[in-house]
């Protein structure tokens, strides 16, 4: 339905309209038509119909895409009290740790159930993997000896043909064990391999005096200062509309500031991973745009591109052609390459699977320099940011020195919470 308003759309399940505040609509957006709404939002409207039909199965195939953190955390709480079955396909680790009581994990056509939330199959998976490597190792140390036993017999019945019986019989055990051992399981599927090199740069990294944007008529921020030093990291949280990336875009001088300023230190190599991915150029290979960004021969440039996974014909095709995923390695080949010594990241775990996002944390862990990222991804932002920035609905600057979970804690309620 494209022509009802949105209110009237979804309320004819039901009639209150609590859930669509839940999810991030205003009350100047209820008589809306729908058709005249964002992808995102016609996807947040299908939900909130869905939800209020409260079938005794309710199956929600990543349902906190395009929602901001609020509404994330409202959904979660719904999930949580929701009196019938709930199945949530989900990259959001946060999410999972919230709401699941199951995990079940589909990989090579099999199914294991771990019976905890996310980060009880993390590690349960872990150490499921430790055992049944070491089983394996045990079972291939078995059958060593069955050949061992095998050879000797064979060698005996040669001489001896009352050996012959015992020969075969061990043969046939051999065969058998052969059957049933397990296959040697994978303690590392092949995953991105990713590096952050730099030198340091200069102690103040980012100076921001007096800066405010708008975008028409609808200011974003009002003026505020904000000073990064070297080896920081910020996260940058907000409700969705807030500002988040435009801010980015003004720091590494895509955008210009309405007042203010925003200086970069001296000696501060920017990276910047683009959520909208527009910096691409979409005409070139990848080989190619590995090659221009720095002066390395093709055999160097297909083994970077290896080890993000691109296959040799993704390699040649246009970047255009790639999706979502690819072109998000592409532009972690990107600050790979530029030895940036200041990160900012605007939504960078888009697009990527959670094990890429693991191997991502992993190397932004173990980065020396600074990061500055806005990011959905509660769970990347407890790992990765020390400091949490917030744009709040007052339009005004709010810094918490500790990471999403800190912020959680320590920022005040919401004026009016949602229901």
């Amino acid at each position: 339905v494209t022509d009802a308003g949105l209110v009237d759309e979804v309320v004819r399940w039901r009639p209150d309209v609590v859930h669509v505040h839940g999810l991030g609509f205003t009350p100047a957006q209820y008589n809306q038509k729908v058709g005249t709404l964002s992808g995102g939002e016609k996807k947040l409207v299908n939900l909130a119909r869905v939800l209020l039909q409260t079938p005794d199965l309710l199956l929600l195939d990543e349902p906190d895409n395009h929602l901001d953190l609020e509404a994330k955390a409202w959904l979660e709480d719904f999930i949580k009290e929701y009196p019938g079955t709930v199945v949530v396909i989900s990259h959001d680790r946060y999410l999972l740790n919230r709401v699941a009581k199951k995990i079940f994990e589909l990989e090579d056509g099999q199914i294991s159930l771990y019976a905890g939330n996310y980060s009880y199959y993390f590690e349960e998976r872990q150490r499921r993997l430790i055992k049944r490597h070491e089983m394996y190792n045990l079972q291939q140390e078995e059958l060593k000896r069955l050949e061992g036993l095998v050879r000797q017999l064979k060698g005996w019945a040669r001489q001896n043909p009352k050996f012959a019986p015992r020969a075969e019989s061990m043969e046939k055990r051999l065969e058998r064990a052969r059957r049933e051992a397990a296959e040697r399981p994978l303690m590392n599927r092949e995953r991105l391999k990713v590096n952050f090199d730099s030198d340091k740069g200069s102690r103040k990294v980012l100076d921001v005096k007096g800066l405010s944007k708008s975008i028409g008529d609808r200011l974003l921020c009002a003026p505020f200062d904000l000073t990064v030093y070297y080896g920081e990291r910020v996260g940058v949280v907000g409700p969705n509309g807030s500002g988040k990336s435009t801010f980015l875009r003004t720091v590494v001088g895509a955008l210009p500031p309405d007042t203010g300023t925003v200086k970069i230190g001296p000696s501060v190599v920017l990276g910047y991973y683009d959520q909208e991915q527009t910096s691409l150029p979409m005409h070139m290979t990848p080989l190619d745009f590995v090659r221009s960004i720095k002066p390395i021969g093709e055999q160097s440039a297909i083994g970077i591109l290896r080890s993000l996974l691109f296959s040799y014909r993704e390699m040649h095709n246009t970047i255009g052609s790639l999706s979502g995923g690819e072109k998000s390695r592409l532009q972690i080949a990107r600050l790979m390459l530029t030895d940036a010594n200041f990160l900012v990241l605007d939504e960078p775990t888009n697009n990527l699977d959670v094990a890429s996002i693991e191997v991502l944390e992993e190397a932004l862990e173990n980065f020396e320099g600074t990061i500055l990222t806005v990011s959905h991804d509660r769970y990347f932002l407890d790992k990765i940011a020390h400091k949490t920035v917030e744009i709040g609905p007052d339009k005004r600057i709010h810094v918490y020195q500790g990471n999403f979970s800190y912020y959680l804690e320590k920022r005040p309620l919401p004026a009016a919470p949602r229901a």
